[in-house]
């Protein structure tokens, strides 16, 4: 969005960010004009109550908070008011014409401004009061959450406002239950008496107290005003029954913590409030920045962090660090990491290996991946590095075979097909799993593969399968012997003895293709000859049962089939007076009980049945009659045979109080009084 038109520009210090919850806008100022820009691309121009004359304004500063604001004019005076611009603080004349370097917030209580020309530092409160100090030089002002940092050449500074908890505590006459428990502990100190009569003034508010000292003790630099303060807190817990010495024990931790890294040496002058603002991990990060590793370690132990916030990655960064430095020797530098990081389960030796590739170490990144606990991190990372065998060794230890697959699949792509089969001839586990993986994905790759560990029974195996593809029915012959002579390298008789019967195979039913006009393609032995006998060539049906040595007792089954399929039912007749059948005649039977309802000639079909029925096996008559519904002729045979189970299956089909079944308990009774005991003839199913 652009502002309207104009002859004035704003300078760098005229324009501030404001953030509200999830909404951003800024604030410009031009000349004496002021306009807010939205997130949704709206300018507003707004009005603020500024009652001095000015031409236009020279800076602008929004609080830490957001919630205040505050405009310098050229007229040398500063406006105060809330961020929304609704309300007014103050208007201040700082009696300064002169050019302003910077102005931020200390906090959000007041304002302070640097005029580099003057070197002048002046602080304006809320309500208009003013403070001025002169530097010698030029300074930068940094803003922080509790004050300001007035950064120079020769020095460092902290402006704050006083806390409350502080002012109560030393303001003079100060009636605080804190103050009077401080002078109380300097009259013990002193073995004064008139410690009691301090302590007799806040018995009523003596926890109060001890909690004042305490926060108080935690805003202040000065290492003697903080041991007063804990003494105190400490004198007075004493008199306090089952007071929480929690806060008491945190603070005094925090403190050594702060007192420490305030040194000199260290140069991290946090307050309290910045600690508790960024948190123990921000400071810890700021140390390991420092490359104070041994500080950072010692804190986080102090602070009792768990070792996956503290201590671990304290110790990651500080290996991170080594390895970008050279001049060590990788097998020395590989265990001073493992022997000083040890292997623990939040440390991530694969991240300290990538620093170390990053850094130009490959060397050293493969000896750090020995101590990896994840096999996923070490094969990735080795896979990077173009390290192929050691990675597919790392995947094949772990057992895992999304990794074996990731790796092998990798290095297919990137070596050589020279080396890539070297490699796995060298793992019998990996050539496996490559070898399953082109069973179902790559076959064109399979034989090749294949030919690795002189596995004869696999690629001949692989040449029936694909000689029964449909698309390469062309190559079949040539892949029929390419299988025999495979299988003849591994000496599997049973083998080449099936695929010669196969290549025989296929050349009869070419010649049947050519001679009777119509496909045999596919068809096995079986159906092969069922179809000659569809087609009526009975004597190249005997021919090929000859050849291919098919049983009698299946041929005969052959027969009978083809003849009921075809309706040739007298045919079927002659068949069975031609000679004994092998299968006896209930498949005579069988089939013609298919076919009685649905072939045209069903009159012949029932007179056969009655014809076969007379041939069946004498221990299956009775159930074969019984099939063809014959159950009067069935109940005398069983009779006949003097089988009362057999009556009983009868009887068991026919309907009850039927003159059938009263007849076959008849045929019981008197078979019955005869023998004296039913006989145990099985019944039938």
């Amino acid at each position: 969005c652009k502002l309207p038109k104009s002859s004035v520009h704003p300078n760098d210090q005229c324009w501030v960010v404001i953030s509200r919850d999830r909404d951003m806008e800024f604030l410009v100022a031009r000349g004496q004009e002021l306009y807010r820009l939205s997130e949704d691309r709206q300018i507003t121009m707004l009005e603020i109550d500024i009652t001095h004359k000015y031409h236009i304004v020279l800076g602008m500063a929004v609080s830490f908070n957001t919630k205040h604001i505050a405009l310098l004019t050229d007229a040398g005076y500063l406006w105060m008011g809330s961020s929304d611009l609704t309300k007014k603080y103050c208007e201040v004349d700082t009696e300064i014409c002169s050019t302003l370097s910077q102005m931020v917030w200390c906090g959000n209580e007041a304002v302070v401004l640097f005029f580099g020309d003057k070197r002048n530092l002046l602080i304006v409160g809320k309500h208009g009061e003013m403070m001025s100090f002169t530097y010698d030089g030029l300074v930068h002002l940094v803003e922080e959450v509790d004050g300001v940092r007035v950064i120079s050449s020769a020095q460092h500074e902290l402006v704050q406002k006083v806390p409350e908890v502080v002012q109560k505590i030393f303001r003079i006459n100060s009636t605080e239950p804190g103050s009077f428990l401080l002078e109380a502990s300097k009259q013990f100190q002193k073995r004064s008496h008139r410690a009691d009569e301090y302590i007799s003034l806040v018995k009523d508010n003596l926890q109060v107290a001890v909690e004042q000292c305490i926060r108080a003790a935690g805003y202040e630099f000065d290492t003697e005003v903080q041991k007063m303060l804990i003494r105190a807190s400490q004198f007075g817990k004493c008199f306090v029954a089952n007071i929480d010495a929690d806060e008491y024990v945190k603070m005094c931790r925090e403190l050594r913590v702060l007192n420490t890294i305030r040194n000199r040496k260290i140069g991290i002058p946090l307050t309290y409030t910045q600690l508790h603002c960024q948190g123990y991990e921000v400071l810890l990060d700021r140390l390991v920045a420092s490359h104070h590793y041994y500080l950072a370690i010692e804190i986080a132990k102090y602070l009792k962090m768990p070792d996956k916030n503290g201590t671990s990655r304290i110790l990651a960064h500080w290996a991170k660090y080594k390895v970008s430095k050279h001049g060590v020797n990788d097998e020395i530098l590989s265990r001073q990491i493992a022997d000083k990081l040890g292997y623990a389960p939040s440390i991530s030796f694969s991240d300290i290996a990538n620093a170390a590739v990053s850094a130009g170490r490959t060397t050293l990144a493969i000896k750090l991946l020995e101590y990896e606990s994840k096999a996923s991190e070490q094969v990735q990372l080795l896979l990077k590095l173009e390290e192929y065998r050691q990675a597919l060794i790392k995947a094949l230890e772990s057992g895992d075979t999304d990794q074996s697959y990731k790796v092998i699949l990798k290095s297919r792509d990137k070596m050589s097909n020279i080396d890539f089969k070297g490699m796995l001839q060298e793992f019998p586990v990996a050539l496996s799993l490559y070898i399953k993986f082109c069973r179902e994905y790559n076959s064109v790759s399979l034989r090749d593969i294949l030919k690795l560990p002189d596995d004869h029974n696999a690629l001949g195996l692989l040449s029936v399968v694909e000689s029964l593809d449909k698309e390469r029915r062309l190559d079949q012959n040539a892949l029929l012997w390419s299988a025999i002579n495979s299988y003849k390298a591994c000496r599997n008789d049973l083998c080449v003895s099936l695929c010669e019967d196969q290549l025989k195979l296929l050349v009869k039913q070419k010649t049947f293709d050519e001679k009777y006009l119509t496909s045999f393609a596919d068809l096995s032995v079986h159906d092969t000859c069922r179809k000659l006998l569809n087609l009526n060539h009975l004597k190249e049906a005997e021919k090929f049962k000859t050849e291919f040595k098919i049983p009698d007792k299946r041929y005969w089954w052959l027969r009978i089939q083809s003849m009921a399929d075809n309706n040739r039912w007298e045919e079927l007749d002659q068949f069975a007076k031609s000679k004994k059948s092998p299968i006896g005649y209930a498949p005579f039977v069988d089939v013609c009980l298919e076919k009685v309802n649905v072939s045209p000639d069903t009159g012949t079909v029932k007179r056969l049945i009655q014809v076969f029925l007379t041939r069946v096996n004498d221990e299956i008559k009775v159930k074969y009659y019984v099939k063809a519904n014959y159950l009067e002729d069935a109940a005398k045979i069983a009779y006949e045979q003097r089988d009362i189970q057999s009556l009983l299956y009868v009887q068991s089909k026919c309907p009850s109080q039927s003159d059938l079944s009263e007849q076959i308990n008849v045929y019981i009774s008197q078979l019955g009084a005869k023998k004296g005991a039913p006989s145990s003839i099985p019944l039938f199913n």
